[in-house]
């Protein structure tokens, strides 16, 4: 049995200057995380891309824990003491600290999964438990939710292409972080062309590898990142060309991945 928690490695961040270093640095409004609370934050490169990205949660007494992919982990580490200098901040991995995530808050929890399509509650403890790897992933998939390292890889995507902002992981109101420019122009204009969205086939659901895209008439519409059978569905997500989607509804042609036929979920 492989728990969901297995997924990720936790790194303790401490120091007089900790909460102000997150929050100048990632996409999240960091100063404003009360104790207890959680928050999905990236960090972007000066191109606005996303570099990294993980869990920050204000375990109290000015402690916080950045829990992130374990395939990344290391290099994000890495960069974020390119950026420490002389601030007293300080990186420890918590060796002895593990990751549970539940479906339900019947047992003792740290705290509830930021990301408003995510009804899950995260604990800290010694010891793994919760639910499986395969059911972590199936929930994301349905709650058309993608992560960073799980989904897609880093400087693939910008914020917004995988709705960063509507998992509440960029805030608009805070001052200068890296890439914070290129976002908040992304923000104001009329029209964001990519976003997360599912699709649906009825045939037998296929592995996808990363590159793999949904095509129009041999014109990419879609990358898919993942592929789940949940219960009498099979659910592809993908980061989508919102507008090319929106042209598919005036003709009548097939979208395919990998020559299966698919459908996409109703923009509205």
């Amino acid at each position: 049995m492989q728990f969901a928690g297995s997924l990720y490695e936790i790194w303790s961040i401490t120091g007089s200057e900790a909460k102000e270093f997150l929050h100048n640095i990632l996409t999240a409004d960091i100063k404003n995380l009360e104790d207890g609370e959680a928050s999905y934050a990236c960090l972007l490169t000066p191109q606005g891309k996303i570099l990294f990205g993980g869990m920050i949660y204000h375990g109290g007494a000015g402690q916080f824990y950045l829990i992130q992919p374990k395939q990344t982990a290391e290099a994000f580490i890495k960069r974020l003491k390119l950026y420490i200098l002389r601030s007293d901040v300080n990186l420890t991995k918590d060796e002895g600290k593990k990751i549970s995530i539940f479906d339900n808050n019947s047992q003792e929890i740290s705290f509830h999964d930021p990301r408003p399509m995510i009804d899950l509650f995260w604990y800290i403890g010694e010891e793994e438990a919760g639910m499986e790897i395969e059911d972590y992933h199936k929930i994301r998939c349905e709650a058309c939710t993608p992560e960073f390292a799980l989904d897609y890889d880093t400087n693939s995507y910008f914020p917004h292409d995988v709705g960063l902002d509507l998992q509440k992981g960029v805030s608009f109101k805070k001052g200068c972080y890296i890439g914070q420019e290129v976002v908040s122009r992304m923000y104001h204009k009329t029209d964001i062309r990519k976003r997360p969205h599912l699709f649906f086939t009825q045939e037998a659901i296929q592995s996808y590898e990363l590159g793999d895209q949904i095509t129009l008439n041999e014109k990419p519409i879609a990358d898919i990142l993942r592929s789940e059978s949940i219960g009498s569905k099979n659910i592809i997500l993908t980061i989508c060309r919102r507008d090319r989607l929106e042209e598919l509804e005036k003709t009548a042609n097939t979208l395919l991945a990998n020559q299966t036929t698919v459908t996409p979920q109703d923009l509205s």
